[in-house]
């Protein structure tokens, strides 16, 4: 009923950083930070599409309700 959305907002705790940090990346590579699986686990892939410009607009959002929020341009997803 909502439709296609055009973006989707994942919050994680995963990431240990000294401040929030937004993924703004035009395209996130794939992370296998795991060990002692089969091997084709490790050759799946899922670059998902960013959007470093929503990415901004979120991290200038959270600083402004007083969480302040960087950017990483580098990391992917795991």
């Amino acid at each position: 009923e909502l439709g296609r959305p055009r973006a989707i907002l994942v919050v994680s705790a995963h990431w240990e950083t000294a401040t929030p940090q937004v993924n703004a990346v035009a395209v996130n590579d794939t992370i296998h930070d795991f060990y002692g699986f089969p091997r084709a686990l490790y050759a799946l892939r899922y670059d998902a599409p960013g959007d470093a410009d929503l990415a901004a607009r979120i991290a200038q959002d959270l600083t402004r309700a007083g969480l302040p929020a960087g950017l990483d341009r580098r990391r992917g997803l795991d």
